[in-house]
């Protein structure tokens, strides 16, 4: 699979909202099928080398599997896959705001029926700081 550069997201701390990263697609730009029982992971962290404490947020369809949604499309005589990922306030809440120019970063990884495992979709992730919040 490839994957989408530059999926670059800003949110506001306690916003409610659906991440739709698609279609999803190969080297060729051939789109992957992913029916059957693929997986995905999505995390936000401090930066692309983040581990443990650093990764703030994980939605996984393993683990969260009502916040991660995958959606076909007929386009012409394809099916085109994306994914989607769900955030609640109750998520986007406690996620430490960003002070420009800081920016966090965002990775979904996505693994077809074949147990083919790519990152799909990668990305600054900017938290904007609520007055609720403060």
């Amino acid at each position: 699979m490839t994957y989408a550069v530059h999926q670059d997201v800003e949110i506001t701390q306690g916003d409610t909202l659906t991440l739709k990263f698609g279609p999803v697609l190969d080297l060729q730009n051939n789109p992957v099928d992913l029916s059957g029982s693929p997986s995905a992971i999505w995390r936000v962290g401090k930066s692309a080398f983040a581990a443990g404490a650093d990764i703030f947020l994980t939605k996984s369809s393993v683990l969260t599997p009502a916040d991660v949604t995958f959606v076909s499309n007929q386009f012409y005589t394809q099916t085109q896959w994306s994914v989607w990922i769900a955030l609640h306030s109750a998520d986007t809440a406690t996620l430490p705001a960003c002070i420009p120019p800081q920016q966090w970063f965002h990775q979904l990884q996505v693994t077809d029926q074949n147990g083919n495992t790519s990152t799909a979709a990668t990305g600054n992730f900017v938290v904007d700081p609520s007055m609720d919040n403060t």
